[in-house]
């Protein structure tokens, strides 16, 4: 009888210690590192749960290769011992040259980056968190969208971090670079005259991408994926779920309800989509990389007087649905939002605002 792991709200099959599949057939490693000693002494460990293979040899290969890593950087030492910016760049590129296309476009992206604020750098460590503070400033300046910077931000962390895995850089604080974020209070959206505009404007992937972002609030990864099997008509529903080659942020599968005018769109112009993604060329069926889909977003959407990008457009959706009325718990579960205080950057654009309910409150005189 199989053993089975509960992830998120998945059960993945438990291949061996360590190793464990997901229904969608990619086997992922279920290992525990210590992570340090708390307040009361008690050592606490850190689940490692990362993508491997879809084929059994070589995900138990990488398995023992990630388990060896995880030993050698908790004696604090690692086999390379040249820390040279070439040699890391090329032990980069084997790592990723079995992986998937998007982790080879971004691992690449991000070593580019680097190079392009430190030109001559020789050794993995003339690169520090200082620099990645000041390119994530030239990058706000520029008008790059923060989803983007955040995303190019990350996998930097994550590239930096493998150099310190392998010896090659001494530990940093990555953690002190955190991703600039909007105010509390503050949501960037469309109004709906913008939105208007938007609709009566773009073509192609363009329009999809703004009718699943501000008519269904999907984030760009769910829209990009979709596919026609996902579009219930009759139910009038948007279904997520984990894919053979993607999943959903935090593997969660859920059900998002269609509007009449998503509805309308949708039943107009997937019959005139070749092949099963609906974000694609409406003729030829042809799409962009994800990275590419990105990167193209912000010229795609632009209009005279419109500064839109794709997470602006999964704003203007929670915003609108606030405006009309829509309770944050409904809302919540629409997004996919696993902690109601993500939802809360809404709350004050409902009717039934704090300075609406107080003047309501009964007179005293």
């Amino acid at each position: 009888m199989p053993e089975f792991v509960k992830v998120g709200k998945v059960l993945f099959k438990k291949i061996q210690p360590g190793l464990i599949q997901a229904p969608w057939g990619m086997y992922y490693s279920d290992i525990s590192i210590p992570k340090g000693k708390n307040e009361q002494g008690r050592q606490e460990y850190r689940r490692v749960r990362k993508a491997l293979e879809t084929d059994k040899l070589l995900a138990q290969e990488k398995l023992g290769d990630l388990i060896k890593e995880k030993a050698a950087t908790k004696r604090g030492h690692y086999l390379p011992t040249d820390k040279t910016w070439k040699t890391f760049k090329e032990k980069v590129a084997h790592l990723v040259s079995h992986g998937p296309k998007s982790t080879r476009m971004a691992y690449n992206r991000a070593i580019r980056h680097i190079e392009g604020v430190v030109p001559y750098i020789k050794r993995v460590e003339e690169f520090t968190p200082s620099h990645l503070d000041t390119m994530q400033a030239e990058w706000s300046q520029q008008g790059r969208g923060k989803y983007i910077i955040a995303k190019d931000v990350k996998t930097i962390k994550a590239v930096m971090r493998r150099a310190e895995a392998w010896n090659m850089t001494g530990r940093q604080d990555w953690k002190s670079v955190k991703a600039k974020k909007l105010p509390r209070g503050r949501v960037d959206y469309h109004p709906i005259e913008e939105l208007r505009v938007m609709v009566k404007k773009l073509r192609g992937i363009w329009l999809t991408a703004v009718y699943l972002g501000a008519r269904a609030g999907l984030r760009p990864a769910e829209a990009y994926h979709l596919e026609k099997t996902d579009i219930d008509f009759k139910a009038e529903v948007i279904k997520i779920g984990p894919k053979p080659h993607w999943t959903p942020k935090d593997y969660e599968a859920r059900e998002v309800p269609m509007e009449p005018d998503l509805v309308a769109y949708l039943k107009k112009t997937l019959p005139t989509i070749p092949g099963q993604h609906i974000v694609a060329h409406p003729k030829t069926g042809e799409r962009p990389s994800y990275e590419s889909y990105l990167t193209l977003a912000r010229r795609g959407l632009k209009l005279p007087g419109i500064r839109s990008y794709l997470y602006k457009l999964r704003h203007t959706f929670g915003a609108h649905y606030i405006q009309a009325g829509g309770r944050l718990e409904d809302l919540q579960k629409i997004l996919g939002h696993d902690n109601i205080n993500t939802t809360m950057i809404y709350a004050h654009l409902g009717p039934h605002s704090a300075r609406a309910g107080v003047k309501k409150l009964p007179s005293i005189n």
